[in-house]
C-alpha cells in the first residue's frame, strides 16, 4: 500500500474551515444570550480564582515539559525542562493565532535550543500525543462511569455511540503500542509505507520513526513511573485548574459541581480542542457551557460567563507569554513557512504509521 504524505487541503482552505468552525461554534454558544446580563454575570466573579486556575493550568504545561524529557532521552540526555516548557507555550501561542502551527513552531524553537534534529523531535511530540490520547480516553471512561445518568439524560445518543468508539480507541492504542516498540518493526512498518516516496523524505521519515521507536522504548524500565507520575500529575492540575475557578462565582453557584464535575469538564475541554480552531475558542465555549448546563443545572448565562472568561484567561496569558518565547528566539513567520511543508510530511508519516501498522505487522 503506498502512502502520499502530501497535503490534499491547501493552507488556505485548511485556514478557512478552521476559523469556520470556530465561528460556528460561537454563534451557537452565544446567540440566544442576553449580553447585559451576561456582561454583568462576568462582573461579578472573583478574578483572583480564575488566575490561580490559569497558574494550574501553567502548571501542567510545565509537568508536560518535564515529561517530554523521557520521550527525548533516547535522542539526547539531559534536555533543559525550561526549553520543553518555551517550546510547549510557543507551541501553544502559535496555535491561539493560526490552527495547527504549533506543530512547526515547537520543534523548530527546541531544535534551536536545544540542538535535537527536528525529525526526532517530531518523533516525540507524536508520542506524547498518543500519551495525551490515553489520557483523555481513560478519563473519558471515568467520566462517563461517574455520572453516567447524567450524561444519558444530557446527550443520551452521544454516550450510545461514544463507549464502543472509545473501546475500540484503546484496543488500537495498546496495539500500536506494542507493535512499535520494537525498533525492528518500526523500521519495517516505515519502509512499506514509504516505499514510493523520494529517497530524501524516506531517510528522514525513516530517520522520525526509529526516534519514535525509542521514545516508546525509553518507557521501559525506570522511566516507567516517571512517565505515570508525570501523567497523573498533567491531569490532576487540568482539573485543578478547572475546579478552583468555579469558586470564581461570590454565591457559589458552581460550588456543587465539585472535583469530580471537574474532572468531567476538563475531558470534555481536551475533546473541545482536539477538532481545529485557533485554541478552542468556540468549541471550548459550547461544550463547557453546555455541559455546565445540561449535566450540573448551572444556569446559561453563568455557564457562558464561566467558560468565556476562563477561556480568556488561558488564552490571553499563554499567547502573550509564547509570543514573547518566539520573538526572544527570532522565529520569524518566513522560516515557519519554509519548515512547515517539510514537518508535515515526517509528522503525517509518523502518525500514519501509528494508526495503520496494528494492520500491517
Amino acid at each position: 500500500m503506498s502512502v502520499s504524505v502530501s497535503r490534499k487541503v491547501p493552507t488556505p482552505v485548511r485556514y478557512l474551515i478552521a476559523f469556520a468552525i470556530s465561528f460556528g461554534a460561537l454563534y451557537l454558544a452565544f446567540h440566544d444570550q442576553d449580553w447585559a446580563k451576561l456582561y454583568a454575570q462576568m462582573c461579578q466573579m472573583n478574578f483572583v480564582f480564575i488566575l490561580a486556575g490559569t497558574a494550574c493550568m501553567f502548571l501542567s504545561h510545565y509537568l508536560r515539559a518535564w515529561r517530554w524529557r523521557l520521550f527525548l532521552d533516547p535522542v539526547k540526555k539531559g534536555t533543559r525542562v525550561s526549553s520543553g516548557f518555551m517550546a510547549l507555550i510557543a507551541g501553544y501561542a502559535a496555535n491561539n493565532a493560526i490552527p495547527r502551527t504549533s506543530e512547526v513552531v515547537r520543534p523548530i524553537l527546541f531544535s534551536r535550543r536545544e540542538r535535537v534534529p527536528i525529525p526526532e523531535t517530531v518523533a516525540s511530540i507524536v508520542i506524547e500525543r498518543l500519551s495525551d490520547l490515553f489520557g483523555l480516553v481513560l478519563f473519558l471512561i471515568i467520566s462517563l462511569f461517574v455520572f453516567e445518568d447524567a450524561f444519558k439524560i444530557a446527550y443520551p445518543r452521544a454516550v450510545h455511540e461514544l463507549i464502543p468508539v472509545t473501546a475500540a480507541l484503546v484496543v488500537l492504542l495498546v496495539l500500536t503500542v506494542v507493535t512499535l516498540v520494537s525498533e525492528k518493526r518500526t523500521v519495517t512498518i516505515v519502509n512499506k509505507l514509504t516505499k514510493r516516496l523520494p529517497i530524501k523524505i524516506r531517510v528522514k521519515i525513516e530517520q522520525g520513526g526509529i526516534g519514535f521507536s525509542k521514545g516508546l522504548q525509553s518507557l521501559r524500565g525506570p522511566a516507567f513511573f516517571p512517565f505515570l507520575l508525570g501523567t497523573f500529575g498533567i491531569y490532576l492540575m487540568y482539573a485543578l485548574s478547572m475546579y478552583v475557578a468555579f469558586f470564581a462565582f461570590p454565591h457559589g453557584e458552581m460550588s456543587h459541581i465539585g472535583f469530580g464535575g471537574a474532572v468531567a469538564l476538563q475531558t470534555l475541554s481536551g475533546l473541545a480542542f482536539t477538532i481545529p480552531t485557533p485554541g478552542g475558542t468556540g468549541t471550548y465555549h459550547l461544550f463547557i457551557s453546555r455541559a455546565l448546563t445540561n449535566i450540573f443545572n448551572v444556569p446559561a448565562q453563568t455557564a457562558l460567563a464561566f467558560a468565556t472568561i476562563v477561556h480568556a484567561s488561558n488564552y490571553i496569558l499563554t499567547t502573550i507569554i509564547g509570543l514573547g518565547f518566539i520573538l526572544m528566539e527570532g522565529i520569524s513567520m518566513k522560516q515557519i513557512k519554509l519548515k512547515e511543508e517539510e514537518l508535515v510530511k515526517e509528522e503525517a508519516a509518523v502518525v500514519l504509521q501509528a494508526v495503520q501498522s496494528p494492520t500491517t505487522r
